[in-house]
């Protein structure tokens, strides 16, 4: 059914692993980055169960471990006090229960494995500079335009992000809308702080209208940090707008000592800031050969820790509808039908764990005292997803499904 290369905009985490799954299935794939290279910003990510699955099926644990840091547990602590009000193991616990780790790693690490792994398989063609500037469709195929050369294929995905290029010329552009929070990112080598972080424990500090989050990345070696704050006036959604240290440290004045140390303790040059945004939703992802995928289509608020997750859930169901498919229309259609309504309760999932971090007085108290049971079937819902359940929907072809 798929005669001629899937095309995709977008060469990040979700995008790339799009590549992997189609070839794994068989597809032959060309992904277009529009920076020079394959590479990300050193954030921390989570990778939790739901989606270390799909490495698995790609047979890249192993690649991964070798970078990631596999917590024990996440606490979540009063800012002001440093209390712990709640403990949720993840580490060996939550292997048994859902059949996969969770692990904490370097976006830019996981990035650079993908196109790697791309880079060497001989049904993946990467572009790096290359920005996508026309595309259509001629009959069954799909055309595009990259700095005056043309390339065609089967269909179009659009794997660029939640300021996606290709959704604009799609859907018509639509404008992310502020959602007043403002977030600031570092990471802080391991030894600049003190010996009570040198554990594997990853932390939540909740307040009023703010929070802040560290876990270890990189084998332990540093800490990844974001604080979230409530912030009417900010505007700007670039991640690489330098922030500054001073006004962080006056946001977090009258919190807790392990919070000001972890503050003091980044490095003025590698303390980033931006904006928190979210676009509406979409009725359809898809038109005739064109389709979206993850931040794309779906942006989710950080506050779940699953936005890398949920591309990577949408990057194996796509593969799959596709090679299953008897046409690339009802191949689509089945990726819709299987990811919307998922993708679409962990998008306002997240919007109100955001609500729920920044409680405070009696509002607070009630979530503390809530937060265990909550957060257990929170859990469920997310951990236990098996993308590759949908083989027994769509028919297995005797591929390579597990």
């Amino acid at each position: 059914m798929i005669q001629k290369p899937v095309l995709i905009v977008g060469g990040g985490i979700g995008g790339l692993t799009l590549s992997l799954c189609l070839s794994k299935e068989g597809i032959a794939s060309r992904v277009f980055e529009r920076r020079g290279n394959f590479a990300e910003t050193g954030a921390g990510i989570q990778l939790s169960p739901n989606c270390m699955r799909v490495y698995d099926y790609l047979g890249i644990v192993d690649l991964i471990r070798s970078f990631a840091y596999e917590p024990d547990c996440v606490q979540f602590l009063d800012g002001k006090q440093n209390r712990i009000l709640a403990e949720i193991q993840l580490g060996a616990s939550l292997a048994e229960d859902y059949g996969f780790p969770y692990y904490n790693v370097n976006r830019a690490q996981l990035v650079e494995l993908l196109a790697r792994l791309a880079s060497e398989d001989d049904l993946i063609q990467l572009y790096p500079g290359c920005e996508v500037t026309a595309f259509g469709s001629v009959g069954s195929d799909v055309k595009i335009e990259v700095d005056g050369n043309d390339f065609d294929g089967s269909l179009l995905v659009g794997a660029d992000g939640i300021n996606s290029t290709v959704r604009s010329q799609i859907f018509g552009s639509d404008e992310a809308v502020f959602t007043g929070h403002v977030a600031w990112r570092a990471q802080v080598p391991i030894e600049s702080i003190s010996s009570k972080f040198h554990n594997k424990v990853s932390r939540v500090w909740w307040g009023r209208r703010k929070h802040l989050v560290a876990y270890p990345v990189q084998n332990g070696r540093l800490l990844n940090c974001v604080a979230v704050v409530e912030n009417k006036s900010w505007a700007s959604d670039s991640w690489h707008q330098p922030g500054d240290l001073r006004e962080l440290t006056e946001e977090f004045a009258d919190w807790a000592p392990e919070v000001q140390e972890i503050i003091k303790s980044i490095p003025s040059s590698d303390l980033f800031k931006w904006g928190l945004f979210h676009r509406s939703d979409l009725k359809t992802w898809r038109k005739g050969l064109f389709v979206l995928l993850g931040d794309a289509c779906h942006a989710p608020l950080p506050f779940m820790a699953q936005g890398a997750a949920m591309a990577i859930e949408d990057a194996a169901c796509l593969a799959l509808c596709l090679s299953r498919s008897d046409s690339v229309k009802s191949g689509f259609e089945a990726y819709e039908e299987f990811r919307k309504s998922r993708t679409q309760k962990v998008k306002s999932m997240s919007a109100r764990n955001g609500r729920i971090f920044h409680l405070s007085g009696v509002a607070a108290f009630l979530r503390n005292n809530f937060l265990k049971v909550f957060d257990l079937k929170v859990d469920r819902f997310l951990y236990s997803y098996n993308v590759f359940e949908i083989n027994e929907r769509l028919g297995n072809k005797g591929s390579t499904l597990l």
